[in-house]
């Protein structure tokens, strides 16, 4: 059952004893919190992810004895799109006492939708296998576009003429975004994909200045070099998942130039954005899609995976 009561959120009361949700701290939390995860069958990866030039936030649930039996963090994306919001990522969502199931998740949603609220988010993300669903429906979150992963230790090298051919009728340049893109109809092209709302160039240079504090993330982009202009992008955060044998790439607002469709521009963005999630040490990439892009990606060695799940505020 739901909790019987709430004190403040995160803070959850039931029949079991008072459930309290709070920030990760090594000292009072890790013992329990690495044998939570052992339970989970995860032993060897169970500290919490580094908070060093990234925007993670780990929540733990304690018992009344004070033993973590839920976890969950936070990963926080500055976005150039809705007027340079940002978007919060559930991740690692581990839960130890089956019985208190929906209790701990609640718990743990409360804590972390309020930080993301916050934090500037007018969304959170999250990836739930099916059976889970039925957890966080009743928190708000709502099914939305289905997630593909790909393995990147088991993705073979591109073939050499794959990486060295481009689009005839363009002149194209991958590179990592810049702070002069602004100039270059990237907020144009992004517009293709979703609602950016106004963005000046003070705004984009802020939240340039601020993606770029953060290693975790990059943004890619392929410059058509004879008309000086953005014509594909995809961004890629790079986040610690317990489950995983090391670091995974989300990929984020992939879109090529309507202009320019056809031309194998995807091809090359989606190929640059996996090289350089293999170069930052990700095992694995990630994205959520919409049913009709499916078959593209496939061509990249994605697969289905999970269901996308989406709470907007």
């Amino acid at each position: 059952a739901m909790a019987q009561g709430t004190s403040s959120a995160g803070e959850r009361l039931s029949g079991g004893g008072k459930l309290v949700c709070e920030a990760y701290d090594a000292e009072r939390h890790e013992a329990t919190y690495e044998d939570l995860l052992g339970i989970q069958g995860q032993t060897g990866k169970s500290r919490a992810p580094s908070h060093k030039g990234t925007m993670l936030s780990v929540y733990v649930v304690v018992d009344e004895e004070r033993a973590v039996v839920g976890t969950a963090t936070l990963a926080i994306e500055p976005k150039f799109t809705h007027e340079c919001q940002s978007v919060g990522h559930v991740l690692d969502v581990v839960v130890g006492d089956r019985e208190r199931e929906l209790e701990i998740v609640a718990a743990l949603m409360a804590k972390i939708t309020a930080h993301a609220k916050a934090e500037g988010c007018y969304k959170c993300l999250m990836d739930c296998r099916p059976e889970q669903v039925g957890l966080v429906k009743p928190l708000g979150f709502k099914p939305k576009e289905d997630q593909m992963a790909v393995d990147l230790t088991a993705h073979g090298k591109r073939k050499e003429n794959e990486e060295k051919s481009h689009p005839k009728a363009l002149a194209p340049r991958s590179r990592a975004l810049e702070d002069g893109d602004y100039a270059k109809n990237f907020m144009g092209l992004l517009s293709q994909l979703t609602s950016c709302g106004t963005v000046t160039e003070n705004d984009f240079h802020e939240r340039w200045q601020l993606r770029q504090k953060n290693q975790g993330q990059v943004c890619i982009v392929v410059e058509d070099t004879k008309s000086k202009h953005i014509v594909a992008t995809a961004s890629l955060m790079a986040a610690h998942h317990h489950d995983a044998k090391g670091l995974v790439g989300h990929i984020e607002d992939v879109v090529v130039d309507s202009k320019a469709r056809g031309q194998g521009l995807g091809r090359v963005i989606i190929g640059e954005i996996l090289r350089v999630a293999k170069e930052r040490g990700c095992c694995q990439c990630v994205l959520n899609c919409s049913e009709k892009n499916m078959p593209f990606y496939a061509k990249h060695g994605f697969r289905k995976a999970k269901v996308g799940m989406a709470l907007y505020f």
